[in-house]
């Protein structure tokens, strides 16, 4: 199986709203919407996702930003199922620019890796660690537990930062994939949107 990312400008704010917005309407579609995005879900998956979004619209679930003083529930480790609701909440009631990320195959974590490692190294550049949003970077448990499947995210500011890094580093589009990766960041950065990345 080869994993294909997916890399597309979006409102991470706007996704956000969603936690805990108590509103039944608005969960009811985040439902709707998850059976549409995700079609192969069925049976007892489809409906522990579903259970997945009542608890984070109705602020049972917390996010890992939420004081640590807020009353609720919190995950150690992302499943599966929870990735995927995440992903499909992502793109519910959003604009998504997209990209031609998914041409590429796993090199992308190769990339992430090698930019850890000259972190490591003592590389001038502070914000590279960005990168590893590819490895998956979760908004509600600690940890991910899936095969295949990882999502991570940028917000507008990291995407500027990692803009940045381009230009210190211009070794970093060596490759095509370094290259295209700098041209996508651009185009997020001129719509003033967060980046979103999937693969599965």
């Amino acid at each position: 199986m080869s994993l294909r990312p997916e890399i597309t400008g979006f409102n991470l704010a706007k996704m956000q709203k969603f936690f805990g917005c108590k509103d039944d309407s608005v969960i009811a579609a985040s439902k709707a919407h998850l059976k549409d995005f995700w079609q192969s879900l069925e049976g007892e998956e489809e409906e522990e996702a579903c259970g997945y979004l009542d608890k984070i619209g109705k602020g049972i679930l917390l996010p890992r930003f939420a004081p640590a003083a807020q009353p609720g529930e919190r995950l150690k480790v992302e499943n599966a199922t929870f990735i995927f609701t995440i992903i499909s909440l992502a793109y519910f009631d959003q604009e998504h620019t997209a990209t031609d990320s998914n041409y590429y195959g796993s090199c992308f974590l190769d990339f992430g890796i090698d930019w850890g490692k000259s972190l490591d190294e003592g590389t001038e550049s502070q914000s590279l660690a960005s990168f590893e949003f590819f490895l998956g970077r979760p908004l509600f448990g600690e940890d991910m537990d899936s095969d295949w499947t990882t999502y991570g995210y940028l917000t507008a500011k990291e995407v500027e930062k990692a803009l940045n890094d381009f230009d210190r580093s211009p070794q970093m589009k060596d490759d095509e994939f370094g290259e295209d990766l700098h041209k996508w960041l651009s185009k997020i950065h001129a719509n003033r949107q967060d980046l979103w990345f999937f693969c599965s």
